[in-house]
């Protein structure tokens, strides 16, 4: 709890416009009192500090009492649509009581693109957030968020898209979707999602998809599309390059969130690493 004080500070010193929070902001394991307690205290983040977006993940809002104890809570699309998106309803364009969504920054000329990959739902089950991309989220994708001219994209979502750096088998679609249009391709598929689109004369360019997840940092390209991933802000061990340096409590390797800057001009993206980790820099074009 100690990430978005700091994140604060750091938007006092420079100018950082705004957060993105890359989802699961509730712990794994514990009661439906602690999920809802540990949901609360980021919905009044939202409501307290400047503009964080947030991102729906595989643990929003759902808990399991334990490893050994299958019981547990999973939130209504409702509650959850309430913590994560209706506070910042009036900075974005999406679909009502949907966890996808998009903003514009005019002056730039980018659009910054909020997907949701766990649209699944059963509320009678812990962990009962899982994975699938819907049809109506596809068809918002073509026809609304990526339907601009001349934009640079910035794509946020919890899970890889990339199968490379541990992209979900289920939404490789959308990967491929999102190549199609990077490369200026038709694009078809049918199955559970059916696609027909044609971006022959898409003028828009991608600069990442950025993701979490996996708890690694990893970052591939794929076919003129870069897609990044970072550890995870919560103080877990688990990431195999920093097993010679643990994340301990009240030390500066606690926390691990990026700054990230994207030149739109020389396409250049550079992350700042507050915490555990290294910075890093890419060229998407």
């Amino acid at each position: 709890k100690q990430s978005f004080p700091l994140i604060n500070y750091i938007g006092q010193q420079v100018n950082m416009p705004f957060t993105v929070y890359g989802g699961d902001n509730v712990f794994a394991f514990g009661s439906k009192d602690s999920a809802m307690e540990e949901a609360e205290y980021y919905l009044n983040m939202m409501k307290e500090y400047p503009i964080i977006y947030g991102v729906k993940g595989n643990h929003d809002i759902t808990i399991r009492n334990s490893r050994e104890d299958s019981g547990g809570y999973t939130a209504t699309p409702e509650i959850i649509y309430d913590h994560i998106v209706r506070p910042i309803e009036k900075y974005i364009k999406g679909v009502d009581g949907k966890c996808y969504y998009y903003w514009d920054d005019k002056k730039q000329d980018v659009r910054y693109i909020a997907l949701d990959l766990f649209e699944d739902v059963n509320t009678s089950i812990s962990w009962g957030v899982t994975c699938r991309f819907s049809q109506e989220q596809t068809d918002w994708l073509i026809n609304k968020a990526l339907k601009c001219k001349n934009k640079t994209l910035v794509i946020f979502c919890h899970a890889p898209l990339d199968p490379k750096v541990g992209g979900v088998k289920d939404v490789k679609f959308v990967h491929d979707l999102l190549i199609a249009m990077q490369n200026r391709e038709k694009y078809s598929c049918e199955g559970d999602v059916n696609i027909n689109v044609d971006f022959s004369k898409c003028s828009n360019t991608i600069a990442c998809i950025v993701s979490g997840h996996t708890h690694r940092d990893k970052s591939n390209f794929e076919r003129g599309v870069l897609s990044i991933t970072t550890i995870c802000d919560a103080r877990y061990n688990d990431d195999p390059q920093f097993k010679h340096m643990r994340r301990v409590l009240k030390t500066k390797n606690e926390q691990a969130f990026d700054i990230m800057t994207i030149n739109t001009d020389s396409g250049v993206i550079k992350t700042v690493r507050i915490g555990q980790g290294e910075n890093r820099e890419w060229r998407y074009k």
